[in-house]
């Protein structure tokens, strides 16, 4: 499994999109990641049967985990080491320097570890939510 970073406005990094590739003689080639941005604020990864859909609004955040094959696929969001975690049920709760948000749909919570489980033929839809905390003064 390589990580696929996705900046928290949804945007990705600059950096090559790919997945290591096998090789017979022991090395590891590059092969590219199919991207495709089929409308505004949109952006779909795709990896053999497993495709991975980005969707951006004005104030929202969805993913979607496609599953085309035949066995269970995760999704593993690495969070930094900064943000505060816990899970309730299939809602992930995280926190940092004052900013709190939701996301909703996940499978499990490990550590710094937000993992969406896609079943086979099917989808692991993700949504984040922003939370508003009011302080009493």
């Amino acid at each position: 499994m390589v990580p696929v970073r996705i900046w928290a406005d949804g945007r990705l990094p600059t950096e090559y999109l790919s997945r290591r590739g096998g090789r017979t003689d022991g090395a590891a080639d590059r092969v590219p990641v199919q991207r495709v941005v089929p409308g505004p604020r949109l952006i779909t990864l795709s990896d053999g049967g497993v495709t991975l859909e980005v969707a951006c609004a004005e104030n929202d955040l969805s993913w979607t985990l496609i599953n085309r094959g035949e066995e269970p696929v995760d999704l593993h969001i690495t969070l930094a080491a900064a943000v505060t975690a816990r899970a309730e049920g299939s809602v992930a709760h995280l926190s940092r320097e004052g900013v709190s948000m939701a996301i909703h749909g996940i499978t499990r919570l490990e550590g710094q570890r937000i993992i969406a489980t896609a079943p086979a033929r099917g989808a692991a839809p993700l949504r984040r939510v922003l939370e508003v905390v009011l302080e009493a003064h």
